[in-house]
């Protein structure tokens, strides 16, 4: 199994996870947090990954880092990683997590590129519009061509 397959497995158990908790939403930023946090900073990177450092004293730096800013389930899915040896894979779960949780809540994102200048007026009248069609509950990301 190659660890887009992986990873997508985790962010369905931890979107059954937050959708039990009521907090969906509230999980998506998590989990991005942390997977910003691993991502930018090497130092973590390396922790987490560093086959010399203990199972259980990531554990512990897990629970003692996010205990009082995450809910107790969250803080056990990430450190049920690190026992299954998939910590390293955080930031590609919370990218398959995003995806998971905007299927489920039926959003699309879309790009609209205009070729010629727009008017303010323009972009607001692109982005109602979408609200009668199809993107009713979509992001909508309308950029000028130079």
């Amino acid at each position: 199994m190659n660890n887009e397959s992986i990873a997508k497995n985790y962010a369905e158990a931890l979107l059954e996870l937050a959708t039990a908790a009521g907090a969906r939403t509230e999980w998506a930023v998590l989990i991005n947090g942390v997977a910003a946090a691993v991502e930018q900073d090497v130092t973590l990177q390396r922790f987490l990954a560093a086959p010399q450092v203990t199972e259980a004293h990531k554990i512990a730096m897990l629970g003692k880092a996010l205990g009082d800013k995450a809910p107790v389930t969250f803080v056990k899915f990430l450190q049920k990683l690190v026992t299954n040896r998939r910590q390293t894979l955080i930031p590609e779960i919370a990218v398959a997590y995003g995806d998971l949780l905007d299927a489920a809540e039926g959003r699309l994102h879309a790009r609209v590129t205009v070729a010629r200048e727009t008017s303010e007026g323009d972009v607001r009248a692109i982005a109602a519009d979408r609200k009668s069609t199809r993107l009713n509950s979509s992001h909508t990301d309308i950029s000028r061509m130079p």
